[in-house]
C-alpha cells in the first residue's frame, strides 16, 4: 500500500501531468462548498502547483513552437518563432491552469480527502513516508486517469487558447514572417 500512496502522490505532482493542463472547461461548476475550495487550493500549494508549471514553461514553449513548424498551410519564419515564444512566456500565468486544476480536485474528492491528500505531499516533501487512508489510497487509483484526463483536457485548452491568440496577433503585425505553402504565381 505504501508503495502504491508514493506512486499515485508522484503521479499527482509529475510535471509533465502539470505542464499540459487544460479544459473543456473539465468540471466548470460554481464553487458552491468553501471549505472544498479552499482544500483543493492548498493541496495544490502544498504539490508546488505553480513552481512546476513554470519549470514546465520551457518546455511548453518548444511544443507550442513545434505545433506552428507543423503547418500543413504556411511556413514560418524563424523570426515569427522566436517572436511567438517571447509573447508566449511574458503572458503565461499560472494562475487559469492551477484554477482548472483545483476545479478537477473538487469534483472528485471531499474537503477531508484533499486535506489528507495535501498532509502526504508535505510530508513527502519533508522527507517522511506520506500516509493515506486505505479508502482514499483506492478512490485515488480509481480516479487518477480521470483526472489526468480532465487536466490534460482543461491546461491543453488554455495553451492552445493563448498560443492562437499570439499567433493571430503575430500575423497581422508581421505578414511576410508567414508564407502560404504550395502558393501559385500568376
Amino acid at each position: 500500500m505504501k508503495a502504491l500512496v508514493f506512486f499515485l502522490l508522484s503521479c499527482l505532482s509529475a510535471p509533465q501531468v502539470v505542464a499540459q493542463m487544460a479544459s473543456t472547461p473539465p468540471m466548470t461548476s460554481v464553487i458552491t462548498n468553501a471549505e472544498i475550495h479552499d482544500a483543493a487550493t492548498d493541496l495544490l500549494e502544498a504539490m508546488d502547483a505553480r513552481r512546476r508549471l513554470l519549470a514546465g514553461l520551457d518546455s511548453f514553449l518548444q511544443s507550442s513552437a513545434d505545433e506552428l513548424t507543423i503547418d500543413p498551410d504556411y511556413t514560418y519564419d524563424p523570426l515569427f518563432i522566436e517572436e511567438f515564444k517571447k509573447r508566449l512566456r511574458s503572458r503565461f500565468d499560472p494562475a487559469p491552469f492551477i484554477a482548472a486544476e483545483v476545479t478537477i480536485y473538487e469534483a472528485h474528492f471531499t474537503a477531508a480527502e484533499l486535506r489528507e491528500l495535501a498532509q502526504a505531499q508535505r510530508d513527502r516533501k519533508d522527507g517522511r513516508e506520506p500516509e493515506l487512508s486505505q479508502a482514499l489510497g483506492e478512490k485515488l487509483a480509481t480516479t487518477m486517469m480521470a483526472m489526468q484526463r480532465e487536466t490534460l483536457e482543461a491546461t491543453s485548452e488554455l495553451g492552445a487558447k493563448l498560443s492562437a491568440q499570439i499567433a493571430q496577433e503575430l500575423r497581422k503585425e508581421h505578414p511576410e514572417w508567414f508564407k502560404l505553402k504550395n502558393a501559385t504565381t500568376a
